[in-house]
């Protein structure tokens, strides 16, 4: 957390660090936008997977100078990982603002896919499971 408090200083004009970000619970005014309060986090996790800040970064706890370093094959396992579901997700993105222009453009119950009838509830899992590919007991629990 010290990282994102300490990446909102760096970015930012104001000459208190201290108004530069804001926890959740601190009211306003003080702190950043809203949109911007994650931005320093999402960045860093992106750095996270570099392979020259993994070779520099990257050892044992203890500091000893013999230390093992992450091998290559670790490192580029981790920019793999990186990118895993990465479709899915975006794919999940695109299904759930479908799902709210659906919803928002009149009462149910709704229609989807040749299916009518359908719940608010049924209606989020079938536009989820048809745009992901992934069975809509997975997302049973999401919609709220």
């Amino acid at each position: 957390m010290f990282c994102e408090q300490a990446m909102h200083a760096l970015c930012t004009t104001t000459s208190f660090s201290s108004l530069s970000w804001a926890w959740p619970m601190v009211p306003w005014p003080g702190g950043v936008e809203q949109d911007f309060l994650e931005l320093p986090s999402m960045a860093l996790e992106k750095f996270a997977t570099e392979p020259s800040l993994l070779n520099r970064v990257a050892f044992h706890f203890s500091g000893a100078t013999n230390a093992p370093k992450l091998d290559q094959n670790t490192i580029a396992t981790l920019e793999k990982l990186d990118e895993w579901m990465v479709g899915t997700a975006k794919t999940k993105y695109f299904a759930m603002a479908l799902f709210d222009l659906l919803v928002h453009s009149g009462p149910g119950p709704y229609s989807f896919n040749g299916r009518k009838g359908l719940s608010c509830q049924e209606l989020y899992s079938s536009m989820l499971s048809h745009y992901t590919m992934l069975p809509g007991w997975l997302y049973s629990f999401s919609f709220i």
